[in-house]
């Protein structure tokens, strides 16, 4: 899916995509859990298609207000800048 999307638009465009990294539930509890979100954020930049990633994680809950980040969290917690590659 990167690849079509890096494809279709050339490397002169921005390409981001935006993923949870940890929905603070188990995956006993059907949640993905901090193991797999940080496999998938991997996954997603050894795949070199993503200029911008950004990341959130959730609250358990299953509503959207419980989900997004809040005033505790400081400046900017879930970005993660695009490494150099070689």
């Amino acid at each position: 899916m990167l690849a079509a999307v890096r494809s279709e638009v050339g490397d002169d465009r921005i390409v981001g995509f935006r993923t949870i990294t940890d929905d603070l539930r188990s995956p006993e509890d059907d949640g993905i859990g901090f193991a797999a979100g940080a496999q998938m954020v991997r996954r997603l930049l050894d795949t070199e298609e993503i200029d911008v990633l950004n990341t959130t994680i959730g609250d358990g809950g299953v509503s959207c207000a419980r989900a997004i980040l809040d005033y505790r969290f400081g400046e900017a917690p879930d970005v993660i800048p695009r490494p150099k590659w070689g």
